[in-house]
């Protein structure tokens, strides 16, 4: 098989919802042994990494969302990229070409390693959740102080109702006058 991309839907009813948190909160719960049997009864205990793997998809499957697997080298288009990542098509491109992803042309189209979609997406959630923390802390130092405005509220509640181009354009505006600002 040449293309390991697998993807599974969340459950499609709050009966296979409530299954799937079952089974989680079972495994998860207690120490279990996950054993494959093939149809003339021979056995295969999984290891201890493969179950983990396992307890991690019942897991996401449970909290109701879409799971996806895929090899290390697993070579995804810029569409894929750009579904793993919740942002447009355009936006893959302007990555790429601005070095955040590096992309290798197959003919007439671009390939992205899916590990690489996935780096990218761990740090543009640390580094979201790091702005977070920091828009959390100036209002409650404005709290403190009597000086928090409801435009602070009001940026704050913009912020997270961004998605990730909008978060993406705003940082990039952030680091522009930060940038400014020093080379005065």
């Amino acid at each position: 098989m040449t293309l390991m991309l697998e993807e599974m839907p969340p459950p499609a009813s709050p009966a296979e919802l409530d299954a799937a948190r079952s089974l989680a909160e079972t495994v998860a719960g207690s120490a279990v042994e996950l054993v494959v049997r093939e149809a003339d009864g021979t056995e295969h205990v999984l290891s201890a990494a493969e179950a983990r793997i396992w307890l991690l998809l019942l897991q996401a499957r449970a909290r109701g969302q879409k799971v996806i697997l895929f090899g290390e080298d697993e070579q995804i288009s810029p569409r894929q990229a750009a579904e793993l990542l919740g942002i447009s098509r355009p936006m893959v491109y302007r990555l790429i070409d601005r070095g955040d992803l590096t992309a290798i042309q197959v003919g007439s189209h671009r390939r992205l390693r899916a590990v690489d979609v996935v780096d990218l997406a761990r740090s543009r959630a640390a580094a979201a959740a790091v702005v977070d923390a920091g828009f959390a802390a100036a209002l409650r130092t404005g709290h403190a102080t009597g000086e928090s405005t409801k435009a602070d509220a009001d940026a704050k509640a913009a912020w997270r109702e961004a998605d990730g181009e909008e978060r993406a354009a705003a940082t990039e505006r952030t680091a522009k006058r930060i940038a400014r600002r020093r080379g005065q």
